[in-house]
């Protein structure tokens, strides 16, 4: 793992800030696999260039990176759409290593029965990237934590609790499928997801946006959002938005799904929001907190990450 170190101001002249697409501008970098139409969307951009050596916070606020391992295989980057006036960050992970060896995402869940807030939890695994991903279950007993529905890790079947909602899998080669409510952990399993966790719903599939009639009452409150997705070449994107007035106003699902629809990638899925959203970049959150007044992360019971190892 890798961390951050915080400069003078005077240093920051001399780190490169690198200005990206605009947020819904479409991928042109070749490696979609597919031709992109034209960004209807009104938002500005910075992408993050990596130091050699050291970093510090740029003028956006945005930490900028210090890691040989994360330039070469990661991308952050911040965006701020002018339509739900909300700053979005977008980490995209390549699917394979410079040295070609699949960068794989993993899922586990907490070892604690209060749950750990991500930042706990990627130091304790020492990831390069982690983010929040299931909600967890309602009125447990004594604070405890537990993540809603299917659970599967490795092929493994952690937890098989009915629940009307999405289940999200990930396939040996870190292709991202959904599975719709009522599958079994069976049925995920025979359908070639060898890591599942159940979440929201599926924004964005083949992409194509999907119903909102998906999302029941989730859909048209503005909310901070967490979102895994996916693009043709099989990178992996995380999206965290903010909201509640910490980084904006949040987003609609019709929002989010707009925005996901311009980055055209192939699929994408709604993972939980609110005050639970957390990227974790080495030992740092890259997006700001939201509970207590912007002052506390949330303790969660599942993370995704990436590790190099």
């Amino acid at each position: 793992m890798f961390s951050f170190h915080f400069f003078t101001v005077g240093i920051l002249t001399a780190l490169a800030l690198l200005v990206a697409p605009a947020s819904g501008a479409p991928d042109t970098s070749g490696r979609s696999g597919k031709k992109s139409g034209s960004d209807t969307s009104a938002s500005t951009s910075t992408a993050v260039q990596p130091a050699v050596s050291g970093g510090d916070t740029g003028d956006d606020g945005i930490a900028i990176i210090s890691d040989p391992w994360f330039a070469a295989n990661a991308k952050l980057s911040k965006h701020f759409d002018d339509e739900s006036k909300t700053t979005y960050y977008l980490t995209r992970i390549n699917h394979r290593d410079t040295n070609g060896k699949l960068i794989k995402l993993h899922m586990e869940i907490s070892y604690k029965a209060k749950g750990e807030t991500v930042r706990e939890f990627a130091v304790r695994k020492n990831t390069d990237i982690a983010i929040n991903a299931s909600m967890g279950l309602s009125k447990l007993p004594d604070g405890r934590r537990q993540p809603v529905g299917i659970q599967i890790i490795d092929g493994v079947i952690k937890q098989a609790l009915s629940k009307k909602s999405y289940t999200l899998g990930i396939k040996e080669d870190n292709e991202l499928v959904y599975y719709p409510p009522g599958s079994t952990a069976s049925d995920i399993l025979k359908g070639g997801s060898t890591t599942a966790l159940t979440a929201f719903s599926p924004l964005i599939v083949d992409h194509e946006i999907t119903s909102m009639e998906l999302f029941k009452n989730n859909s048209t409150t503005k909310h901070p959002r967490q979102v895994v997705a996916q693009y043709d070449n099989k990178d992996i994107l995380f999206f965290s938005c903010g909201g509640r007035g910490y980084d904006g106003e949040g987003m609609t699902v019709s929002e989010l799904q707009r925005v996901l629809k311009a980055l055209n990638v192939r699929f994408a899925f709604n993972l939980d929001g609110g005050g639970s959203v957390s990227t974790i970049i080495g030992d740092q959150n890259i997006n700001k907190k939201i509970d207590g007044k912007g002052t506390l992360e949330r303790l969660r019971p599942n993370f995704l990450y990436v590790t190099r190892n």
